[in-house]
């Protein structure tokens, strides 16, 4: 005890790091051909942190694990939108420290793709999974960012005052809607689904460059009966695990299928 505050000090005499090495794949392709299609949906759904059985039906469940894709795959554009309180950016952000998540505000060219003064590299080309959380509370008041938005999203190309390169983050845009009154579709006052988007984002273009829609009215909001008590893989070594994926090219062609 410290004498002079009377309260406990605790000292750091010897310090491990600790990083997961590298997963083997292989090894897991083998442990999965031990399981059914059914059980090894229900082992992710649980790794992720969701009680399986509380989903209704198998749509549920791959809707769920849908959002996982963009970690798993490389240059993929997703969308989610749906009511609050489904875990639309607690999902990937827990998975993997290699998720930035944007919530709202400002976006610049410098914080994504480059920054001049710093020079120093932007969050899309330094993350796997970049989220524009809340997209409907994020403004893109530079036309330039647009533009790159659009070019990257096209190409996985980065390019800002003449400094150019690649990337391979994936974009995931999520956003809130009103339900019905029966909570199972989005009101009819919206006249499309994208009416939610910024004006700078709501375009044909933008829409072009997205691979995927996750329907977010259909999964269920968050409570405690949703959450796992289960047995499943560790947060860490899966979320290794997806971004190892990438490389895998027999799986890249079943995603993109």
């Amino acid at each position: 005890y410290n004498r002079l505050s009377i309260r406990p000090v605790m000292e750091v005499v010897k310090f491990q790091p600790y990083q997961l090495n590298k997963p083997d794949i292989e090894a897991l392709k083998a442990g999965r051909s031990r399981f059914s299609f059914d059980e090894w949906t229900d082992l992710i759904v649980t790794s992720v942190g969701y009680n399986a059985q509380s989903f209704k039906s198998l749509r549920q469940k791959l809707l769920l694990l849908t959002r996982l894709v963009p970690l798993a795959e490389s240059n993929v554009n997703l969308v989610e939108l749906g009511p609050r309180n489904t875990g639309k950016s607690y999902f990937l952000r827990n998975i993997n420290s290699r998720v930035y998540l944007s919530s709202g505000g400002k976006a610049t060219p410098a914080s994504l793709f480059y920054d001049l003064s710093k020079k120093k590299p932007g969050l899309i080309a330094t993350k796997k999974v970049f989220v524009f959380d809340e997209i409907n509370a994020t403004s893109f008041p530079d036309q330039s960012l647009i533009a790159g938005l659009l070019d990257y999203m096209e190409s996985g190309s980065i390019s800002r005052s003449g400094r150019s390169t690649t990337g391979d983050c994936s974009l995931v845009f999520t956003g809130n809607l009103d339900l019905s009154p029966d909570g199972r579709w989005p009101r009819p006052e919206y006249s499309h689904l994208f009416q939610v988007f910024p004006r700078e984002l709501c375009t044909a273009a933008i829409v072009d460059r997205m691979h995927g829609f996750i329907p977010g009215w259909e999964l269920p909001k968050i409570s405690d009966s949703l959450l796992s008590d289960g047995m499943g893989f560790l947060s860490d070594y899966l979320g290794e695990v997806l971004t190892e994926l990438r490389r895998d090219q027999q799986f890249s062609d079943l995603v993109r299928a």
